[in-house]
């Protein structure tokens, strides 16, 4: 499955107290292609409504957890039809999604990546990823070549060997962050130290272990997503993420 395949559009479905989820087919700019994939179609639904013909790519307790965490958050702040993003730990994806007035959660898009082979949690001094309501803070190295890597907060001109399935990176091979950096903040008491942890969403290296969890803390993703990420949909001081271990 390629980042050029594309979601397919079905009809609107009811999620619990008037949430709804549609998932469309939606384009990113020509320049670079769209982070999206098909949505397998399934005889039954996840979410326990017969109007569905493909399978939700969300969890029901991610989605519980949206309903209670991000939707309120987005209706006190009147950013609806906004794109946010979504992390699944369960799954080791990212998700493109919007909320609307009438209450349908729209499925954009989603990539692989892979968060903190720890595992998920807000303490400090962890290399585990921080989980609740984000907000991006800063985004750096859009303007950087692919490959560039970021080292001790600087972008060097040393570029950063990518391992991919066909040429996995030989025994304890190390990931290392390259450009683009979306750097997070936590918008929550429990995740208030996730700038000062420096966590990001990065371009990875180890394109071999996206879809696992890898990192140390970090979320990877390959370059084409992360740039995509970063130059047309990541907002400085606005975009929401909302990181669940589901």
């Amino acid at each position: 499955m390629t980042i050029r395949d594309y979601l397919l559009p079905i009809t609107t479905g009811v999620i619990g107290a008037g949430l709804g989820l549609v998932l469309m087919n939606r384009f990113a700019p020509e320049k670079y292609e769209t982070l999206v994939e098909k949505v397998q179609c399934e005889t039954t639904n996840i979410l326990h409504t017969h109007h569905w013909e493909c399978r939700s790519p969300l969890s029901e307790k991610l989605n519980e957890e949206l309903k209670v965490e991000v939707i309120p958050y987005i209706q006190a702040n009147s950013t609806y039809d906004e794109t946010f993003f979504i992390v699944s730990g369960q799954r080791q994806r990212l998700y493109l999604a919007t909320y609307s007035k009438e209450g349908d959660l729209t499925i954009t898009g989603q990539a692989p990546v892979s968060t903190a082979k720890d595992g998920f949690g807000n303490n400090y001094d962890s290399e585990k990823t921080p989980l609740g309501l984000h907000q991006i803070a800063e985004i750096y190295g859009t303007d950087k070549e692919e490959g560039q890597m970021f080292i001790n907060w600087e972008f060097t001109k040393q570029k950063g060997k990518i391992y991919t399935s066909e040429n996995p990176a030989p025994q304890n091979t190390k990931g290392v962050v390259m450009a683009p950096v979306l750097r997070l903040k936590g918008l929550k008491q429990e995740n208030q130290w996730t700038y000062k942890r420096n966590i990001y969403f990065h371009t990875t290296n180890r394109v071999d272990e996206l879809g696992k969890k890898a990192s140390h803390a970090c979320i990877r993703l390959k370059y084409l997503d992360a740039i995509t990420l970063a130059k047309y949909y990541a907002k400085q001081h606005k975009t929401l993420v909302y990181i669940s271990q589901y």
